[in-house]
């Protein structure tokens, strides 16, 4: 039971790790909840158990680099990216005006 509690947990802080750095990293949040709840799960059962609590710090320190890599992509490219979307938004609607009004000019209508 141990042993599986650990590669569980090791499995989602890698996760958490690798979603924290990629575009995807509000999705990092689940599986680095699950790994800080199997550490501490973990942590319990080596303290009952008299065993070594290093797979304990190991699963920690990743969650705690991923909770960092979140921390700073959250403060950082979010305003960013809302502003680049911003411009691009602004420029397909002048575009799209623009095609509009050639389509209207296009047009010839007899009003008799």
């Amino acid at each position: 039971m141990r042993h599986f509690i650990k590669i569980i947990a090791f499995i989602a802080a890698i996760l958490a790790l690798v979603l924290a750095v990629t575009p995807l990293s509000n999705i990092a949040l689940f599986p680095l909840l699950l790994a800080i709840t199997l550490s501490i799960l973990l942590y319990i059962l080596s303290k009952k158990q008299d065993k070594s609590n290093k797979p304990v710090q190991y699963i920690l320190l990743l969650s705690a680099v991923a909770l960092g890599f979140m921390i700073y992509k959250s403060l950082f490219t979010e305003a960013i990216v809302k502003e680049e979307a911003q411009e691009e938004m602004n420029i397909k609607e002048q575009e799209s005006q623009e095609e509009s009004l050639k389509e209207l000019e296009a047009l010839d209508i007899d009003f008799e």
